[in-house]
């Protein structure tokens, strides 16, 4: 079992698209969504839970950086930092 940490979220995101867009590298069996004020800002962030640890990892490596309704999502698999491929939308 693996949880893929999903960041920089668009106020729009929902669990059902995270999951369709998880489920292209593996069985997902749970998304959870986080909203935390930070100041004049909201933080969202995601928690994906997927049974098969390399599936989660090849989604890690190949989602994070790519944009999701208009910002670029940063991915990460139980704490491993991935190098950013894109600039955070403002």
């Amino acid at each position: 079992m693996a949880t893929v940490y999903v960041g920089n979220l668009p106020a729009s995101a929902k669990p059902e698209t995270l999951a369709r867009v998880f489920r292209r590298y593996g069985e997902v069996t749970q998304v959870k969504l986080f909203a935390e004020e930070a100041g004049h800002r909201t933080h969202r962030y995601g928690l994906v839970e997927m049974p098969a640890r390399d599936a989660a990892r090849r989604a890690s490596r190949l989602l994070n950086g790519q944009p999701l309704g208009g910002r670029f999502i940063q991915v990460t698999v139980n704490g491993t930092v991935l190098p950013r491929r894109g600039k955070a939308a403002h």
